[in-house]
């Protein structure tokens, strides 16, 4: 069975709903123990990820319960009167959680940090016009059952920080804050990441590193930025903004084209520092398709690389890897220190990245 692509039904409240008719018609009675997840995100060909939200919400309701190292069963309906719901408001980027394996690493890591510290889980994917408030706005009980809201691909507004505030829910955001409200945030630290990127091409010789990378209004893009720049004033090489190509990091067509912008503001690039898994990818086979090769001819380095690009690339990628397990982890211990009362307003923290040598930058393996 399939679950539908509903614009106004994300999956996970689809599959709670399916789970809900189950009990509500007999055919899962009280003391009835659910499939295992496994099973579940089989039969309704979604990932498990959607489905252990959908699970989180119905035994936050009290519809279901968990005991641990057996399963998850049918419970007695008792009300639930504890603030135990961590609600993740995000915006995925290519309009569905669970196609984006950045997404479904943080998703899954949160839902089970949740699970551990006895809390429920729930995903409120909003579309790239839709505000936190404008959702709140249909769901006005919400935050009253959440003990925590954490962001992801979205920031939130200044009002939002500060209805948060008001009614003391504890947040944070993964990623940039684009508000002048200080909000808890934990991120990569991107701009150390283009500096050894950068430092490390630098080494081999290369001196024209041409950066596909954007949109430049992004927080991250312009980290990256400065971390390009900082590479290049301390080798003494000058900066030449026509290496400088702006993209989509999730589009491979804007990768293509970024390739072809760039040839057309210059002839002599000899390396590229590449963002993004979809235009890296892009980017790679416009390359091919003016006969250059990567790495022999263009050595590479990828910013957000997936297992998906890396069994399909014809070489071993040099990459910035980036720990998406300890920022969800990090961005979890924030909200757990401001449910023990710890104010938290302003702080952060950058997580470093780790520049994986594989041989697309030119390097050999041994």
């Amino acid at each position: 069975m399939l679950i539908a692509q509903r614009e106004e039904s994300p999956k996970y409240q689809q599959i709670r709903e399916v789970i809900s008719k189950r009990i509500s018609s007999g055919e899962w009675p009280e003391g009835y123990q659910l499939p295992p997840e496994r099973v579940l995100a089989e039969t309704y060909d979604i990932s498990r990820v959607t489905v252990r939200s959908a699970l989180s919400e119905l035994v936050y309701q009290g519809v279901l319960e968990r005991q641990h190292g057996r399963g998850t069963y049918v419970a007695s309906q008792v009300p639930q009167t504890m603030n135990d719901l961590i609600l993740l408001v995000c915006v995925p980027p290519h309009g569905d959680v669970e196609s984006d394996p950045f997404f479904s690493e943080i998703l899954g890591v949160m839902s089970r940090t949740a699970a551990e510290t006895r809390c429920s889980f729930a995903i409120t994917p909003l579309s790239p016009t839709e505000s936190f408030a404008r959702y709140l706005e249909r769901h006005p009980n919400q935050l009253s059952h959440a003990a925590g809201v954490a962001f992801l691909n979205y920031s939130p507004a200044d009002s939002e920080i500060l209805m948060l505030r008001k009614q003391e829910v504890p947040h944070v955001l993964i990623g940039y804050s684009e508000s002048r409200e200080h909000v808890p945030f934990v991120m990569g630290d991107h701009e150390d990441a283009m500096f050894q990127a950068a430092s490390h091409l630098l080494k081999h010789g290369c001196r024209r590193l041409a950066v596909i990378d954007g949109p430049w209004s992004s927080r991250v893009s312009q980290e990256r930025l400065n971390g390009y720049m900082r590479a290049l004033r301390e080798a003494d090489v000058p900066f030449d903004a026509s290496l400088l190509v702006e993209t989509s990091a999730w589009d491979k067509e804007a990768g293509k084209a970024a390739i072809e912008k760039l040839f057309a503001q210059t002839d002599d690039a000899d390396a590229i520092l590449s963002a993004g898994d979809w235009s890296s990818f892009g980017a790679i086979h416009a390359l091919q398709a003016r006969g250059i090769q990567v790495p022999a001819q263009m050595p590479i380095i990828i910013f957000g690389i997936f297992p998906w690009l890396q069994a399909v690339l014809p070489f071993e990628p040099t990459y910035s890897k980036e720990d998406l397990q300890l920022l969800a982890k990090q961005a979890m211990a924030m909200l757990e220190e401001q449910k023990a009362g710890f104010s938290l307003p302003g702080r952060y923290q950058r997580i470093k990245l780790d520049l994986v040598i594989g041989t697309s930058c030119g390097c050999q393996r041994k």
